[in-house]
């Protein structure tokens, strides 16, 4: 929860600990833009959402900051029933008058973990739930585009796998402000593989067995867009979807799995020529270690294959062609 953060790395703060010292150095240094966590512009909402009795209200500080030209980009994790149909609306209505100094806001689901012991009770996203929020998005899209120029509002890739519906296409997203965020990280990704394998060989030798861990939500968009690669012969290509034990099942995304979901779900799938091609964002920044601290090296020695980190489609691409 600190602006500095947020403007160096992009981390998101809800503001709820700014004082009026924070502000004036803020505006002062022009720290623009910053990443905020709105979650709603109702005021009650907010604060029952951040767990707090009272807090500096949100919309004047996001005013304050837009007036003194500062860039804001914002976020609203949906809980159902709390912070989701009008209040939502309300929201979107709020944010999008500051725009352009509001540049964005990214609708993002609530991640549940399996460590909620007396936590407030909360609702998982349903398909029919994320069918319902896109649609939604998609209509006020439409409107703010006609108005603002821009379509403002997104939702993160997980509300279309949960619905079970393409993404859009990559011109929808504007220059992708919030990629960090979730947003337009599976069209990149589809955008890239299909780059990537314009040229792939008929057949590579020796023939090589790789294998990609990924989370459950984005197992069969990575599988259909790998498959390219699975075609050419000496290639035999194994998307493997891995459950979260660390964190629960419920938790999805690939960028949370830990070194111990990776050993469990992978050691039976070990060949003598198996490779194993680790997403980036499963380590730490400028670390070679799972969130558990299970280093790379140590992944591969328990697996007895060969793990290396990949961090983009084309370095993925590369690696699983290279000789060994």
């Amino acid at each position: 929860e600190d602006y500095r953060h947020s403007f160096l790395y992009g981390n998101y703060v809800t503001l709820s600990n700014t004082t009026r010292r924070d502000l004036e150095r803020i505006k002062r240094l022009k720290l623009s833009p910053l990443y905020i966590s709105v979650h709603a512009t109702a005021e009650p909402v907010r604060l029952k959402l951040l767990g707090r009795s009272r807090a500096l209200p949100i919309l004047p500080l996001l005013q304050e900051l837009a007036a003194a030209g500062i860039v804001l980009h914002t976020q609203a994790v949906i809980c159902p029933g709390i912070n989701d149909g009008r209040v939502l609306e309300k929201t979107v209505r709020d944010l999008s008058r500051l725009h352009p100094q509001v540049r964005s806001l990214a609708v993002v689901p609530v991640g549940l973990s399996r460590h909620r012991a007396h936590l407030a009770s909360l609702k998982a996203i349903d398909a029919a739930q994320a069918i319902k929020l896109l649609d939604k998005v998609q209509i006020w899209q439409t409107r703010l585009q006609k108005t603002l120029g821009s379509r403002f509002v997104y939702a993160t890739d997980e509300w279309y796998l949960r619905a079970g519906v393409g993404v859009p296409r990559a011109a929808a997203y504007e220059g992708f402000p919030q990629i960090e965020n979730g947003v337009g990280i599976v069209r990149q990704f589809q955008d890239l593989c299909r780059e990537a394998c314009r040229n792939l060989p008929q057949r590579v030798s020796p023939a090589r067995h790789i294998v990609v861990p990924v989370g459950t939500l984005a197992a069969a968009v990575v599988a259909q867009a790998l498959r390219p690669l699975a075609r050419v012969a000496g290639v035999s290509l194994d998307v493997v979807s891995v459950p979260n034990r660390l964190f629960g099942e419920t938790v999805t995304v690939t960028g949370l799995l830990s070194g111990g979901d990776l050993l469990a779900a992978l050691k039976s799938k070990m060949h003598p020529a198996t490779r194993v091609l680790i997403a980036g964002d499963m380590v730490r920044d400028g670390h070679e270690v799972f969130l558990d601290n299970m280093s790379l090296r140590e992944l591969g020695r328990r697996l007895h294959a060969g793990v290396q980190r990949v961090d983009s489609p084309e370095a993925l691409i590369r690696a699983a062609l290279a000789k060994p």
